[in-house]
């Protein structure tokens, strides 16, 4: 949601970036279906370091 407010706010919607979002959306539901999915296996604490390790991956991933 947030990628399509920012084309939004610089008028830069073209259907390429609507075809991206609907492309997006599956895999964005699937994410957060096995991501409730696999908190209620695993203890809160361990759940947060682990999601904290994966954003600091990706962080690094994107710098580099």
């Amino acid at each position: 949601m947030l990628v399509i407010v920012g084309h939004a706010l610089s008028h830069h919607l073209t259907p390429v970036v609507w075809e991206n979002y609907r492309i997006a959306l599956p895999a964005l539901a699937l994410g957060v279906i096995a991501g409730l999915g696999v908190e209620r296996f695993i203890n809160p604490a361990k759940f947060r370091q682990i999601v904290l390790l994966l954003l600091i991956v990706t962080g690094i991933r994107l710098i580099v």
